[in-house]
């Protein structure tokens, strides 16, 4: 920085001078005034380092003020603004403690990683004098799904959501305890996924190599779990979970004998799920499970039954009761019954 001081030495009377950060000292001061110090206060001296003295900056220190996001975000470029009461002064800001730089208002970092995140910015007046309390910035990058470790066969899904809300259980003791998932994460197989009221991406390991597969899967509660058994070859079995099947014999009871309320309480959704995939998934229902390898597909569990819908790919339907598997192609339905 360069800062302008009045000086005296014994061989000139006191005049302002400019003494710089670097460079040859101005005329005819040429003889070795020096600085040392920091934005404020300092030290001069002449060349035999006589008549040493301590200067002080004249000025009132700038205050500044600020705005940006705070928290959890998902923007990796955020965007700050600032201003200051000093109408000439410029501001220095100070990223993750790597030291200040000068920058402007608005200020937008690139480059930043998932994870924790600190800024500071100051105001600095005409004459070198810095804010001794910048405005400060703390926030925290969402992770995605390409910032997780690989997936392990029949240890862990990555997760990630795709729209909405999306919870994530775990199981203590007889109870399934949830919580919102805020970012991509690697969860336990065992957990369980609440997408009732939004989509997750969930991503597995294949059994072979590093290669993964991933789907969509929403409108539903169901729980993750995956053989270590390469033989499986990666087989990611969805348990669907949740619902009321005791709410169906009180619906078969209050239909009397209406055969049109009987027909419609037995056709009474209980849960479901749909999903979009690419690999080996399967969704497994009370009276039946569906297995598929790309696909499109939903899986009701109603009173009287397991429902399969294909809305494109092929899926092959396990009745549980018949003990059959049944193909189905786009457009076509399956329906397991369940037993009397």
């Amino acid at each position: 920085m360069t800062n302008q001081l009045f000086v005296k030495a014994p061989q000139i009377n006191p005049e302002l001078v400019t003494l710089p950060d670097s460079g040859a000292l101005p005329a005819p001061f040429g003889s070795g005034f020096a600085w040392f110090g920091d934005d404020v206060t300092g030290t001069f001296c002449g060349p035999d380092y006589a008549n040493r003295g301590q200067v002080v900056l004249q000025g009132t220190a700038p205050d500044t003020s600020g705005s940006g996001p705070s928290g959890l975000i998902g923007d990796r470029t955020p965007t700050f603004t600032f201003t200051s009461d000093d109408a000439a002064a410029t501001f220095e800001c100070d990223l993750d403690d790597g030291g200040y730089a000068a920058c402007s208002s608005p200020y937008t970092p690139s480059g930043l990683s998932a994870g924790s995140h600190s800024l500071l910015v100051r105001a600095v007046s005409a004459v070198g004098i810095a804010d001794p309390t910048p405005a400060s910035f703390s926030f925290t990058i969402a992770q995605t799904l390409a910032d997780l470790p690989a997936p392990q066969l029949g240890e862990n899904v990555n997760v990630g959501v795709v729209d909405g809300t999306v919870l994530v259980g775990t199981r203590t003791g007889g109870t399934v305890r949830y919580v919102r998932l805020e970012e991509a994460r690697q969860i336990a197989v065992g957990s369980f996924l609440d997408t009732k009221r939004g989509t997750v991406r969930l991503v597995g390991a294949t059994g072979s190599g590093s290669k993964t597969q991933a789907g969509n899967f929403f409108q539903g509660i169901f729980q993750v779990r995956q053989s270590r058994k390469k033989s499986a070859k990666g087989l990611t079995e969805l348990r669907l979970g949740g619902g009321n099947f005791g709410s169906c014999r009180a619906k078969a009871r209050g239909s009397g004998n209406s055969r049109i309320g009987a027909r419609a309480a037995r056709g009474k959704a209980i849960r479901s799920l749909r999903g979009e995939a690419k690999g080996k998934f399967r969704t497994r229902g009370r009276n039946a499970s569906a297995t598929v390898r790309g696909t499109s597909w939903g899986t009701i569990d109603r009173c009287d039954g397991t429902l399969t819908r294909v809305r494109s790919g092929r899926v092959a339907v396990r009745d549980f009761r018949r003990k059959r598997t049944i193909i189905l192609r786009a457009g076509q339905t399956y329906l397991a019954r369940a037993r009397s």
